[in-house]
């Protein structure tokens, strides 16, 4: 026990161990895994100590690997980060975009610097892995930010709000126009009346589905309307104008 514990202590302890570097790069752990399987398979395709032009493909292809999978989490984590499942607010389209085109620029650059070695075919395989994946990631959040759009669906809103209001004005037709024996003009009213009864409450739901967005942009508005009526930001110092501004 005591010669193991020195072995372990000689080999471990005291700085004497050190990261694991491949084209003076430290590896992560996730990283060193990918190395591990790759060079494992190398190794159990046979009794022979593989050739060094097929260790350094294995070693390109950890590369791409460990490449493709950090700059798909580098996206991923900075537009989460924006309109993720735990965001709220609602981005705009053009920012949403910008933001996008931005952060594809960042994930592609740190791919061309990660995946520097190996073939060019290897290379620009990864690479399209790479934009397929920002794609479906780009796919899934813009759809999740377009849900939290408050005006999002309001045409599917609009027909039924037409056919609402063309039915009360009907209603209102036959009983003011119509003889108060007539069956067919009760029934009529009736329907009517039942219509735009039923769309209302229909409108309600889906209003009550929509409240938090459109209290938030409500707020907003309000804050803009107050910074730019006038008055209030002279008797303010610059920092405090300025956060405001930042806020809005």
């Amino acid at each position: 026990m005591k010669l193991l514990n020195r072995y372990c202590d000689k080999v471990l302890g005291g700085g004497a161990l050190k990261p694991k570097t491949i084209h003076g790069r430290a590896l992560t752990a996730a990283e060193f895994c990918v190395y591990v399987k790759a060079f494992a398979s190398l190794f159990s395709k046979g009794a022979h100590f593989p050739e060094a032009s097929t260790m350094l493909e294995a070693t390109a292809a950890a590369n791409n690997t460990n490449a493709t999978a950090e700059c798909t989490q580098v996206y991923k984590d900075k537009m989460i980060a924006v309109v993720g499942p735990n965001v709220s607010a609602y981005v705009k389209t053009n920012e949403l975009e910008q933001l996008h085109s931005e952060t594809v620029d960042l994930a592609l650059e740190l791919f061309d610097r990660r995946a520097n070695f190996g073939s060019a075919r290897g290379i620009e395989k990864s690479k399209k892995v790479v934009i397929s994946k920002i794609n479906e990631d780009w796919d899934l959040l813009s759809k999740l930010n377009e849900g939290r759009n408050p005006f999002g669906g309001l045409e599917l809103v609009f027909v039924p709000l037409v056919i609402a209001f063309a039915s009360f004005i009907l209603r209102y037709i036959a009983d003011s126009t119509c003889s108060s024996w007539s069956q067919t003009c009760k029934a009529s009213s009736d329907l009517f009346a039942e219509i735009y009864t039923i769309i209302f409450l229909f409108l309600i739901i889906v209003a009550s589905t929509k409240m938090k967005q459109m209290q938030e942009i409500f707020g907003k508005m309000k804050q803009a309307f107050g910074v730019f009526n006038g008055g209030s930001n002279e008797s303010k110092p610059t920092s405090q104008i300025e956060l405001t501004n930042k806020t809005d």
